[in-house]
């Protein structure tokens, strides 16, 4: 019953004209259609009125509507519940995995995401032809590459031992005063302390060889050469999270590396973590 119904109503076989040709001409026909009515069991075409086919229709539409509503409130109940789901996992990822590191401003230095100028510009400007460093460590040597620029970008790097981490904190002199985060790191009061974030320390690091850094992990990942992790040697960045943006580290030999790690923290040699690395190190001198 409820499909030969749905098929007049879908059909638009509502006007007398139509039901007069068609469904009222089929009802009356020598062999006349069955159906059944729920309420009183089976009949013919013969005792089948109108009225009471009309009735049917309008009971089966606002069944169907019913069942569109139902529908549409079990859709919106689940996305609603998805939302939800979503919104916790941000919190979540923002509260525990949070980037070490601010993105690199519009104001960073020209180039290639501005991580292979030289110290005669942008933000080294101040140190080029200095014969100390603000931070320590060793003079800036623009153009110092092999075993020596290791040696240098490392002892400018250690120079900064137990300095406090904070978040945007670093710059090619030094260390600098964090920033807001909105979250973690504001938790920590990283904005009223000098220091380092991880990509900042890399920032002063490899200033002292020539090299104008991003501060943002994901940029400084694309900053240079890569070499497989398997194959990395002291000197060379190693890098954590989905596109290089959760961390970075100074590789040391011997398994370890130094790094400024997180809010709350300070500038320390650790072990090599490898879980959740990046395949590839950078390598710049």
């Amino acid at each position: 019953m409820a499909q030969l119904i749905d098929t007049i109503w879908a059909n638009g076989l509502w006007a007398d004209t139509v039901w007069a040709d068609g469904v009222w001409g089929a009802l009356h026909a020598p062999n006349p259609v069955v159906v059944e009515d729920n309420a009183a069991g089976w009949i013919t075409g013969a005792n089948f009125s109108r009225k009471r086919w009309r009735e049917l229709v309008e009971a089966r539409r606002a069944q169907q509507l019913a069942e569109e509503e139902a529908r549409q409130l079990k859709a919106k109940k689940r996305q609603a519940l998805l939302d939800a789901a979503a919104k916790a996992q941000q919190a979540i990822e923002a509260a525990d995995v949070q980037p070490h590191s601010r993105p690199c401003s519009a104001t960073s230095s020209s180039g290639d995401n501005g991580s292979l100028s030289r110290l005669s510009s942008g933000s080294l400007g101040a140190l080029f032809g200095s014969a100390g460093s603000f931070g320590g460590g060793g003079a800036a040597r623009p153009g110092l590459r092999g075993p020596q620029a290791v040696e240098l970008v490392i002892n400018r790097g250690m120079a900064q031992l137990n300095k406090p981490y904070a978040w945007g904190g670093g710059d090619a002199n030094g260390p600098t005063k964090g920033i807001r985060d909105g979250g973690v790191a504001d938790a920590h009061g990283d904005y009223n302390k000098i220091g380092f974030d991880c990509s900042g320390l890399m920032i002063y690091a490899f200033a002292g060889i020539g090299y104008d850094l991003p501060h943002y992990t994901g940029y400084q990942y694309t900053s240079g050469p890569r070499v497989p992790i398997a194959m990395m040697q002291r000197g060379d960045m190693i890098f954590w999270g989905a596109n290089a943006s959760q961390h970075v580290a100074l590789y040391l030999g011997d398994n370890k590396m130094l790094e400024a790690p997180q809010s709350g923290d300070v500038v320390k040699v650790s072990p090599v973590r490898m879980g959740g690395t990046m395949p590839m190190v950078v390598r710049l001198w």
